[in-house]
């Protein structure tokens, strides 16, 4: 799609001359265009739905609804919970207990 064109007789906001006018417009044409072409870099990045039906099992005899999440896609995570052993230290574990070592 293409800005149309600003002449003498086009409307200028009040406070604005022709030339200020025009570089506002190719301003907001620039930030149109590099918003766009974000857009389409975006695209076929995401999830196709038939793929993730066929995956859930949906369609084959309902065993998803016994799954965890029942069919959900979880979003990655920052901690593992699952269950697992954990080797991570906490920040108790550098700095020492946050009340002082026990007295005997």
């Amino acid at each position: 799609i293409k800005q149309g064109e600003v002449g003498n007789k086009s409307y200028v906001p009040a406070g604005l001359t022709l030339e200020e006018y025009k570089k506002v417009r190719s301003k907001d044409v620039s930030k149109f265009d590099s918003n766009y072409d974000k857009n389409v870099k975006k695209a076929g990045k995401f999830q196709d739905f038939d793929a993730f039906y066929e995956k859930r099992g949906t369609a084959i005899g309902g065993k998803w609804l016994t799954a965890p999440g029942k069919g959900h896609t979880f979003a990655k995570t920052k901690y593992d919970y699952s269950g697992g052993k954990d080797d991570s230290k906490g920040w108790g574990d550098a700095m020492g207990s946050v009340f002082g070592s026990k007295k005997k």
